[in-house]
């Protein structure tokens, strides 16, 4: 789910992985379903992630 709020912000894994002080290894198990974030961290980041979706989209 991660990936796809990712994908359609434009963001690299990098990108990603910078904005919210992860690490680039985070980002790929998240990606490919390994793991995935804790039910509070995914929600704070699908939130940021419609927000910058939206002001793109305007």
């Amino acid at each position: 789910m991660i990936r796809e709020y990712r994908e359609k912000a434009g963001l690299t894994q990098q990108q990603f992985a910078d904005m919210f002080g992860i690490s680039i290894n985070t980002v790929k198990s998240w990606d490919c379903g390994r793991r995935s974030p804790d039910k509070l961290k995914e929600k704070l980041i699908i939130e940021k992630m419609n927000a910058m979706i939206e002001k793109d989209d305007q």
